[in-house]
């Protein structure tokens, strides 16, 4: 039957020849070159019988003979109208395979959504659909015999589907730009609809979203009680705890100014991001704990015990880690601050503020 293509018999592997056992895939592939070979009409059930009983199968697996009505279906799909003909070999075949009739609107149902689907993610690559690929897919939903609500059941899917990977490839870099926002966000145009997005990827937008405009966008100066230096503003408050290096911070130093100097603009921070690990405990002593503030000119830690303030002056290097940052400085100790929120919002301004690279 020229909808079915012969296949390939599974060779069985070193034991099944050893123990002369017979490998039951091939009881499918068997089948399907007996459809391929003989008009279905001429296929009788006994036939199909006994292609299983030689392969030991007491009964044909329902999702195998799913399989085997697939071909038979797609052709069926290709104009959309199964005439008096085709109904009967479809009857046939159902009768053969021991399938109930209602399998093969189930079948029809499925193959449809996946066809369309497919012609939904194709035409939607360029970002917009244009009227005559509306119109094909158009006349495709009618061939294929779905109603409005499906179709657009389906293209909302895709879409999402669509506009999520679009996202996901945009966030890799961990920051989400304006022209990103302008091509993908909630008023996007790029497939002609609002975005439906789960609630991780919108999380990470704003996150991303955030870490732009720390790293190039306004900074917008934060109301503190804290009485700043003429002309200081402050750009990030967050709970911290002050510890102390007790090991040599020279294993974590990632080259320092003048070697970062010599590296692609913006992307000292980045280039480590996937990596960051946890600073050990051991290697630490907490000293003090409150409130960090990041303003235009320096660190200033506002603690329990005393205030604490590094002028970006005197800062030779950072590394970051998962939950805080380290901070190299020409003179005295090493601190380590424990930051509590996104912590890796400093490392970013401090990029910035201290134009190592810029």
């Amino acid at each position: 039957m020229a909808h079915y293509q012969r296949k390939s018999f599974d060779r069985p592997n070193f034991f099944q020849r050893l123990f002369r056992q017979v490998k039951r895939e091939n009881a499918y592939v068997e089948i399907n070159n007996l459809l391929a070979d003989h008009p279905v009409e001429q296929i009788t059930r006994q036939e199909i019988r006994g292609i299983l009983d030689k392969y030991g199968l007491e009964k044909a697996d329902p999702q195998r003979k799913r399989e085997l009505m697939k071909p038979m279906l797609a052709h069926v799909l290709i104009d959309g109208v199964i005439d008096e003909q085709e109904q009967q070999q479809l009857d046939h075949l159902c009768e053969i395979l021991n399938l109930p009739r209602e399998v093969v609107q189930e079948l029809l149902h499925e193959m449809a959504d996946e066809l369309y689907s497919e012609a939904i993610s194709a035409a939607i690559v360029n970002k917009h659909l244009s009227e005559k690929e509306q119109t094909e897919l158009d006349a495709l939903a009618h061939t294929l015999g779905l109603r409005p609500d499906e179709t657009q059941a389906i293209a909302e899917r895709q879409k999402k589907r669509f506009l999520e990977g679009q996202i996901s490839e945009g966030l890799a870099d961990a920051l989400w730009t304006p022209e990103q926002e302008k091509e993908w966000g909630p008023t996007t145009p790029a497939t002609d609809t609002k975005p439906s997005l789960s609630d991780r990827t919108v999380q990470l937008m704003n996150r991303y979203r955030r870490y732009w405009q720390l790293r190039f966008g306004p900074l917008p100066a934060l109301d503190v009680p804290q009485e700043l230096a003429k002309g200081e503003e402050c750009y990030a408050r967050l709970s911290a705890h002050w510890l102390v290096c007790l090991t040599d911070p020279k294993r974590y130093t990632r080259g320092g100014p003048e070697a970062r100097n010599k590296m692609a603009k913006n992307f000292y921070w980045r280039s480590h991001k996937a990596g960051l690990s946890r600073m050990n405990d051991k290697n630490l002593q907490l000293r003090d704990q409150g409130e960090l503030l990041i303003t235009s000119r320096r660190l200033l830690f506002l603690g329990l015990e005393q205030p604490r303030s590094i002028r970006f002056a005197h800062i030779q290097d950072f590394v970051p880690f998962q939950d805080g940052v380290l901070i190299q400085r020409e003179a005295g100790k090493h601190p380590y601050l424990r930051l509590k929120g996104d912590s890796q919002e400093v490392p970013l301004l401090l990029e910035r503020l201290l134009e190592w690279d810029l």
